[in-house]
């Protein structure tokens, strides 16, 4: 059974997510496996994820947390990308 790891020293968040992955892509098979044909995979999933410290006393708003997105069928859901430009950066 797959298992969530620590990623470095000090990770309480748990960050390399083996059984996570394992448990979505489960249920992703499970889905194709349906005796309903109305049932279509999903291209892509989503979630969020709350780590790090609160970032003020009392909140709900963590340092780290943020969103995630799993693109399962690139060739369905990707249509383009964009590189952010390095700061400094002098061409246009």
């Amino acid at each position: 059974m797959p298992e969530n790891m620590k990623g470095f020293s000090g990770d309480e968040d748990l960050v390399k997510r083996h059984l996570d992955c394992a448990v979505i892509n489960f249920l992703h098979q499970a889905r194709e496996r349906s005796s309903s044909k109305e049932v279509n995979p999903f291209d892509s999933v989503r979630g969020i994820f709350v780590e790090g410290s609160e970032l003020y006393p009392g909140a709900k708003i963590m340092s780290q947390t943020h969103i995630q997105i799993c693109i399962r069928i690139p060739e369905k859901s990707v249509i383009g990308y964009f590189m952010p430009r390095l700061s400094g950066r002098d061409d246009k």
